[in-house]
């Protein structure tokens, strides 16, 4: 069982709900993937991961994912 795809599936449901300025001031590896979709901390990064994703119009699958996988490198150092 490869427990790194796992690892990120659970975190990447753990990510959209979070606010961006949340994630980003635990993860802040994760700022140039959300500057890369046009996401940042604007209006204070209030807007949870998945409202700006909607408000932008982006594939949400491929953000989410795209997170979660910086975090999860970041997290095996």
């Amino acid at each position: 069982m490869n427990t790194g795809i796992h690892f990120e599936t659970q975190l990447a449901a753990l990510i959209e709900d979070q606010p961006i300025r949340r994630v980003v001031e635990l993860h802040p590896e994760v700022m140039p993937i959300l500057a890369g979709h046009g996401l940042d901390l604007c209006c204070g990064g209030g807007h949870t991961i998945a409202e700006a994703i909607q408000l932008h119009g982006l594939d949400r699958e491929l953000v989410i994912d795209q997170i979660a996988a910086a975090i999860a490198v970041s997290a095996r150092g």
